[in-house]
């Protein structure tokens, strides 16, 4: 019997649909950058002080967006030490 769901890979703007629909009913993606924005910086700052340089490797990082927060994080705490 063949699988009446389809594939989100296959149709770009049924995946597109389904992640916004993920995001009105979920509080992961909420949780995520509150943590990044109130937890995050201070952990950033606890490392900055034992070290004189940090990597960060991102993996399926999406859009780009919050990697773009976190280099703004890094940056802001490194250079306010």
């Amino acid at each position: 019997m063949a699988s009446s769901m389809r594939s989100l890979f296959s149709d770009h703007g049924r995946y597109v649909e389904s992640f916004r629909r993920f995001l009105n009913h979920s509080t992961e993606h909420q949780c995520m950058l509150e943590f990044m924005d109130k937890t995050l910086p201070g952990i950033i700052a606890r490392i900055g002080d034992t070290k004189s340089e940090i990597k960060v490797l991102s993996i399926g990082g999406g859009a780009g967006m919050n990697n773009m927060f976190l280099k703004f994080v890094f940056h802001f705490k490194r250079h306010a030490v």
